[in-house]
């Protein structure tokens, strides 16, 4: 009888979760990893245009809008992943990472979820050697990717994020970690050249927004607003933030930056800059890669293209 009440309440539950997305326009079905959140217990709601996740002593909240990323929540639990509270706040906790820890936000909660699924559960950056060397790292966004180098054995890492609220977010995992004597993060985007602009800024898109003026990445509903960033060159970030001291180990670049890869590879002095280095891994976006490749090429780099990342 208990299970028949049981198997009963959980059709009627994904009954009333497909009716609910459906009359949204999210799904017209329920994704197989909202199926294996049920299945491990948990109770998810629609709600002020939220979906809503409950499991165990935590609560997770997701924009109606990002709806799709709560499947995201079941990935990050078959990766090793759990959540707690500390402090009044949520923590993604890594143990199989020496127990790294990562404050997931308010509003920006969607897109740190799937941040810390690309790094730590897909592991997208696992190609590049980082062991003992320095890391630059365009486009830090919460941290994710510091954490992740540092992790797998990176002696330091210069990071660059040019939203302040997603910079603030970054110093606090790296705090929450004590790891900021490994390292150097920057409040600035990095571009062709010196500038200070004013850019959109969607929080809930935080890990998808861009110093390139023709990217929209942002979804109808989800709010925008204004943001001031400082842009400096690529030679200017390597020159001021990156010593002697630090040039002493082989580098590393990674670059994601939503769509400013080309600016930076606009400007004519790029090859004096990434000749320094030993691996470069480039997310590109938007566009065909081939004046990238033509720079990386120039400096006797053999390039691989995949997935829109260059690796060499």
């Amino acid at each position: 009888m208990v299970r028949l009440l049981s198997t009963l309440r959980y059709d009627a539950e994904i009954f009333w979760l497909t009716k609910s997305l459906a009359l949204l326009k999210i799904s017209k079905g329920i994704p197989r990893e909202i199926i294996e959140l049920l299945h491990m217990g948990a109770t998810i709601s629609v709600a002020n245009k939220a979906v809503v996740v409950s499991l165990r002593d935590w609560q997770i909240s997701i924009p109606i809008e990002m709806a799709t990323t709560v499947g995201t929540i079941a990935t990050l639990i078959h990766g090793g992943v759990d959540f707690r509270y500390e402090d009044g706040q949520l923590i993604a906790y890594l143990p199989s990472y020496n127990g790294l820890r990562m404050e997931l936000g308010g509003e920006s909660i969607a897109s740190n979820l799937v941040a810390i699924s690309e790094r730590f559960v897909r592991k997208e950056f696992s190609i590049l050697n980082v062991r003992n060397r320095t890391v630059i790292d365009v486009g830090a966004n919460i941290g994710d990717s510091i954490l992740w180098f540092l992790a797998n054995g990176a002696a330091y890492v210069v990071g660059f994020e040019p939203f302040v609220p997603t910079f603030k977010q970054a110093e606090k995992n790296i705090q929450l970690n004590d790891l900021t004597s490994q390292v150097t993060l920057v409040n600035a985007g990095v571009g062709a050249n010196n500038a200070n602009l004013v850019f959109d800024y969607c929080p809930q898109r935080s890990m998808g927004m861009s110093t390139n003026s023709w990217v929209k990445d942002t979804l109808p509903g989800l709010p925008v607003r204004k943001e001031s960033v400082s842009i400096i060159s690529f030679q200017n970030a390597m020159l001021d933030h990156v010593p002697d001291s630090l040039r002493s180990r082989e580098m590393v670049l990674k670059m994601d930056c939503e769509g400013c890869e080309f600016e930076i590879f606009t400007n004519p002095r790029i090859e004096e800059q990434l000749v320094s280095f030993h691996e470069v891994l480039i997310e590109y976006h938007y566009k065909a890669p081939e004046s990238i490749l033509r720079h990386l090429r120039n400096c006797g780099f053999n390039v691989k293209t995949l997935h829109e990342t260059i690796m060499v």
